[in-house]
């Protein structure tokens, strides 16, 4: 597992192009933006929790593996899905992974 982050982050920090063009993402990352929406549609805590979790540990390798700057605050969960709610209304062919690196550019220092 780590040997995959680390090649995310090197892929992520080393090519040009878009955010898309240059990893995969996995798990809940891999999950389109209209998919994410579908799922966003009925409460669900579960999922919720689910979401929340993934993002925390995408900014936990995002810190470890990438240089500074970094995330240097906890985001709420109720902040990170009112983020991608709204990114992924406006973007729905985009990943959830993408929305995600466009909220952590937002609280990098």
């Amino acid at each position: 597992m780590r040997q995959l982050l680390v090649a995310i982050t090197l892929l992520l920090l080393s090519t040009s192009g878009t955010a898309q063009d240059r990893w995969v993402g996995y798990g809940s990352g891999a999950q389109g933006c209209g998919k994410y929406v579908e799922n966003r549609r009925t409460p669900n805590r579960t999922y919720d929790n689910y979401i929340g979790q993934w993002f925390y540990g995408f900014v936990t390798a995002f810190n470890y593996y990438g240089p500074n700057p970094q995330v240097t605050r906890e985001i709420d969960q109720d902040t990170v899905l009112a983020y991608l709610d709204k990114y992924c209304r406006e973007n729905p062919l985009a990943s959830t992974s993408v929305g995600v690196l466009e909220l952590i550019k937002t609280f990098v220092k």
